[in-house]
């Protein structure tokens, strides 16, 4: 008996660092990723209008929606299997690669009709020219599949920042040489062909016609309700985006992308790291006999920790920062994110929940889940666009709640994951980050308005920092044992 537990403790050590290298891998490379990514969209909104912005992301917009259809769910597919087989990945390969070539025609081709339909000539030549986009994203699937199987976070945070380097060095160089909205069409189109190719180089491997077509048309029939899973979820920012600029037009839609931005930024340093290593843990917790849902909750537990007061913290200094730091035209934008960094307590809480409906193998309820948080998306932005872009800001917070409330119930009946524990494991982290929000605009308050915007500033950080993390300890009694117990294992 005492055998039988030394392994199952064995190999759940062995789990618990593999995941905790994957997302210290996944969070150091988003975090040099994200600095060099700031620095570039510092240089650009300077140079930018917000004019150019807004046509760019009525572009992106379609191709980012698109994208996920191009991929077919493939990468997500591969991840869940045990052993993979070389004709599997070929299979998987060509047919995301048929599917984004499709579409980077059909694109190119619609291109004049988007120009038209937003009102807007310039996007004509911007869709046109980001097209290709789209089967390079596609082809990369079955690589990108192929890393994160084999644990090589590693590899994929270094397929990032090289990508992110080299385009966001020659959209500077673009910008700073008065090539207005090409710059940001010359870095989406650099970054796309880099993470290809950097994938390639990463797997040594290059596809063949030893393949199966059974194992295609099953790759593609399984995927297809993760990629459109994926369109109705993820591509709920992008639908705000494309009603934002049909109602108010590209410079309005300008300063929300810059919003967004930002709050991007945040969410590539703390959310995605542990998202990615989560759609793979789970399922191999359930392979190992684990209990998903106790894995489930401790993920939403520590994500809340750092996520909650990440987000709540940007909200308090963004009418500060904003300005600051991209100049007095974007103060528009200064505003809009205070209010989008509201979602960030509902993050935790919905962000994971299609890794665990799909740990669980319930694929087709992935799909329904985001089919009616899509519809939330669209009601709530159709609703809120038409009154200005305060109101389509707020429309993401209220569709945050909802959706939250509908993740909770949909979760308990289908993967039998707890709504009171889900709550409870999320609610010292909020509690710690409301105060931390009160005492940062309190502070603001009593400060006195002469005197460095760069002190008060840095004021409002340290104070912010020292209450949160005050609360978090009084809330939360485990942490510090948490940290104890980890120190010892070192």
């Amino acid at each position: 008996m005492s055998r039988g537990k030394t392994a199952s403790q064995t190999e759940t050590s062995r789990s618990s660092g593999k995941f905790l290298g994957g997302v210290a891998w996944g969070m150091g490379g988003a975090a040099g990723q994200a600095l060099f990514q700031l620095l570039v969209f510092i240089i650009l909104a300077r140079e930018l209008n917000p004019a150019e912005f807004g046509i760019v992301a009525i572009a992106t917009a379609v191709i980012d929606l698109l994208n996920f259809v191009g991929r077919g769910g493939i990468a997500e597919v591969l991840i869940q299997r045990k052993e993979l087989d070389r004709r599997t990945i070929n299979a998987g390969f060509f047919a995301s690669l048929i599917s984004g070539a499709m579409l980077t025609v059909a694109l190119f081709v619609s291109a004049p009709l988007f120009a038209k339909g937003f009102d807007t000539p310039e996007l004509r030549t911007v869709m046109a020219l980001l097209s290709p986009v789209c089967v390079f994203y596609a082809a990369g699937a079955v690589y990108e599949g192929m890393l994160r199987h084999a644990f090589q976070f590693k590899q994929l945070a270094l397929r990032n920042a090289s990508a992110t380097v080299v385009s966001g060095m020659v959209a500077m160089a673009m910008a700073l040489n008065g090539m207005g909205v090409y710059a940001l069409v010359a870095q989406r189109l650099i970054s796309s062909v880099w993470n290809f190719a950097a994938m390639v180089i990463a797997t040594r491997w290059l596809p063949s016609f030893d393949l199966d077509l059974r194992s295609m048309i099953t790759q593609l029939r399984q995927g297809s309700a993760i990629a459109l899973s994926s369109v109705l979820g993820a591509g709920n920012q992008r639908i705000v985006d494309l009603v934002v600029g049909y109602f108010l037009g590209p410079t309005q839609l300008g300063f929300l992308r810059i919003a967004w931005r930002m709050l991007d930024l945040l969410y590539e340093i703390v959310v995605r790291p542990i998202g990615n290593v989560a759609l793979t843990s789970l399922p191999k917790a359930k392979h190992a006999g684990r209990n998903v849902e106790d894995e489930y909750v401790s993920l939403l537990r520590y994500a809340s920790i750092f996520v909650a007061p990440m987000f709540l913290g940007f909200a308090a200094i963004a009418p500060d920062l904003v300005p600051m730091v991209f100049g007095e035209q974007w103060r528009t934008s200064a505003t809009l994110l205070s209010i989008l960094c509201f979602i960030g307590l509902f993050i935790p809480l919905t962000n994971f929940k299609s890794s665990a409906l799909i740990a669980q193998g319930a694929y087709r309820h992935v799909f329904y889940l985001n089919l009616l948080e899509f519809l939330l998306s669209v009601a709530c932005a159709l609703v809120f666009a038409p009154f200005g872009i305060v109101s389509a800001t707020g429309s993401n917070v209220v569709r945050a709640v909802l959706a939250t409330l509908l993740s909770f119930v949909y979760l308990d009946r289908v993967a039998g994951i707890s709504i009171l524990r889900s709550i409870r494991a999320a609610v010292p982290p909020v509690i710690s980050a409301s105060c931390m929000l009160a005492a940062t605009y309190g502070l603001r308050a009593a400060l006195p308005s002469s005197g460095s915007p760069y002190m008060h500033l840095a004021i409002l950080i340290c104070t912010g920092a020292t209450v949160y993390c005050a609360a978090i300890l009084v809330a939360d009694r485990r942490l510090l044992s948490d940290v104890a117990r980890i120190r010892a294992r070192a």
